[in-house]
């Protein structure tokens, strides 16, 4: 074996070993968040879910199984989100194009006849560009002379809602909650390059039931088949801000609820990203209401054309609100980071129905990547 391709071999196994430990490390903070007894989990279907998954992993641990299926129930599917991590997603979302398909600064240029926020002002690797991609020396003079209401400032590359930050035009200058005042200084020094500016959508008075503060969004993950090249939705949930917070997402102090991906209803419960649940949540009772989604049917729809023009990722997650108008809005295109623990800890297995055929590809693509690295001397 030559240098190049010993390093190649060890750096995928560097990945998948990562994210294993890295896994263990949160299994064990969601058994401690819940105060699960470990002697406890003696759950049915553990020893079949072992014989279909162990074979990607010999060490594999069942935690993921017994953790997951106290949630939705016995799964043979359930699939090990170190496995997710480590294997499926490297190879049905390509490392090199993560950035180009998740970049905000790309989305007016990559996704055609798509409604997403309306751009104001853009920064890419500290150049400040207009909505159009054309250089502009003061960015936010044309900003605060026609001063929409309230604008939203965002890092295009990063994820989890970090650096998401709500402006509102108050006397002359736009303000957030914290009294920091918008100038080109601020951005300078607080966020330096790759980053936008957006006017604030509304949400439609449905979603904005769960929490007015914030913007509410679908998470729909989609996936091209890898037989048929058909883009099928596979699985969703809400995400709904705390309230008083700018965003929803889960690591902000958000839950979130599963969606039936075939008529869009809403779960009975709620979950934090430990996988605590909560039947009440901003004074919404999930147990006793039956919410569903409006116009499911085009949310579904729209996430499937949004995925159709992700050439090189066959499996995405979406982030979409609903306007005022109730028609549907990308906020966010996730290539890569799939989260798979939203779903399932509360509608279902990461992949369904599409399970088998997933791995097989991916197990086999795997393998294959190892052994061309070791039989290329």
């Amino acid at each position: 074996m030559n240098l190049k391709s010993l390093i190649n071999n060890l750096l995928v196994n560097y990945r998948y070993n990562g994210a294993r430990r890295g896994y263990a490390i949160l299994y064990r903070r969601i058994i401690e968040h819940n105060e699960l007894s470990i002697s406890g989990f003696k759950w049915g279907g553990v020893e079949i879910w072992k014989k279909k998954w162990s074979k990607y992993d010999k060490k594999l641990s069942p935690l993921s199984y017994q953790i997951f299926s106290r949630y939705i129930g016995e799964d043979v599917n359930i699939i090990p989100l170190e496995i997710l991590a480590g294997i499926v997603e490297p190879i049905l979302t390509p490392e090199p194009f993560k950035a180009q398909y998740g970049d905000k600064n790309n989305f007016d240029r990559l996704y055609k006849d798509v409604k997403k926020p309306e751009t104001l002002v853009r920064n890419i690797n500290g150049l400040y560009l207009d909505k159009s991609y054309k250089t502009v020396e003061s960015p936010l003079d044309d900003l605060i002379n026609n001063h929409p209401v309230r604008i939203i400032l965002k890092p295009t590359r990063e994820m989890s809602g970090r650096g998401v930050r709500l402006f509102v035009y108050q006397n002359g200058h736009y303000v957030d909650s914290e009294k920091n005042i918008l100038s080109k200084e601020y951005l300078d020094n607080n966020y330096k390059c790759n980053f936008i500016i957006q006017e604030a959508i509304s949400q439609c008075p449905y979603l904005s039931q769960f929490n007015s503060s914030s913007v509410n969004t679908l998470r729909v993950a989609t996936y091209r088949s890898v037989i048929t090249g058909d883009v099928h939705v596979i699985n969703a949930v809400l995400r709904i801000g705390a309230s008083g917070k700018d965003v929803d997402n889960a690591h902000s102090g958000g839950m979130f609820t599963g969606i039936n991906k075939s008529d869009g209803t809403v779960g009975n419960y709620v979950c934090d990203w430990l996988g605590h649940k909560e039947t009440i949540f901003n004074g919404v009772d999930f147990s006793r209401q039956r919410f569903q989604i409006p116009r499911w049917d085009a949310v579904c729809q729209f996430a499937k054309n949004v995925s159709e023009q992700i050439l090189f990722g066959n499996l995405v997650a979406l982030d979409i609100a609903l306007d005022e108008n109730g028609d549907p809005i990308l906020i966010e295109a996730n290539v890569g980071d799939f989260s798979g623990w939203l779903y399932q800890f509360t509608t279902g297995s990461v992949l369904g129905e599409f399970t088998d055929e997933i791995m097989a590809y991916c197990w086999g693509k795997y393998k294959n990547i190892k052994c061309s690295l070791i039989l290329n001397n």
